[in-house]
C-alpha cells in the first residue's frame, strides 16, 4: 500500500473512526445526535475544544494534542460490540492490543480496547469503547500521542454520560 494511501487511513481510522456525517445539535451542555446524545466533553475537563470536519459525530482534541470522538452508525446490523470494536482496530498502523474487557454503556452490552498504533514515527496511546444497541452502533475512541492515557479518567465519564433509552437489547 502506497505511504500516503497508508497516511490517509491510518488519520481516518485514527481521528474521524468513520461513521456519521451530519452535524450534531447541540443544547444545554450535550451534543445530541440520531436519538442519542452524550455530554460535551470540553465542560467535564478544561483544555477540550470540539473539532469540525471530521466524520464522527462530535470530536475533540484536548490543548496536550489527545483527541475524543463519538461515532454512531444508525443501521439494521447484528454484529458483536467486540467483533465491531476489533475491526476498528485492524486500520491503525501497528495496531497492539492490551487489554480488552467487556462492560456496559447506557444499559447495553459494549467492549473495551486499549493498546499502542503508530502515526508515522509517533507512538499512540489508543482506548476504544463500542456498544451495539438495537438501532444504532456507537464507538469512542481517545487517542493520545503521550506514553500514557492521561485523560481516560473523562474519557470514561463522558461515555458514561450517553444517553439514548435503548435499553436493554
Amino acid at each position: 500500500m502506497a505511504n500516503h494511501v497508508r497516511a490517509g487511513v491510518a488519520l481516518w481510522a485514527i481521528c474521524a473512526l468513520g461513521g456519521c456525517s451530519s452535524d450534531p445539535e447541540w443544547q444545554q451542555g450535550r451534543v445530541a445526535h440520531a436519538g442519542g446524545s452524550i455530554a460535551d466533553l470540553s465542560a467535564l475537563e478544561p483544555g477540550w475544544r470540539a473539532e469540525r470536519g471530521s466524520d464522527a459525530v462530535v470530536a475533540f482534541r484536548h490543548l496536550d494534542g489527545t483527541r475524543a470522538s463519538w461515532v454512531r452508525d444508525c443501521r439494521a446490523a447484528e454484529v458483536s460490540p467486540k467483533a465491531l470494536g476489533r475491526s476498528l482496530w485492524i486500520a491503525l498502523p501497528g495496531a497492539e492490543i492490551e487489554s480488552d474487557a467487556e462492560r456496559e454503556v447506557a444499559g447495553v452490552g459494549a467492549w473495551e480496547f486499549s493498546g499502542r498504533a503508530q502515526q508515522g514515527e509517533l507512538g499512540l496511546r489508543v482506548a476504544t469503547i463500542t456498544r451495539v444497541g438495537s438501532a444504532c452502533e456507537d464507538s469512542w475512541m481517545l487517542v493520545s500521542p503521550h506514553a500514557e492515557l492521561h485523560h481516560k479518567g473523562v474519557f470514561e465519564r463522558w461515555v458514561a454520560s450517553f444517553s439514548d433509552g435503548d435499553g436493554a437489547r
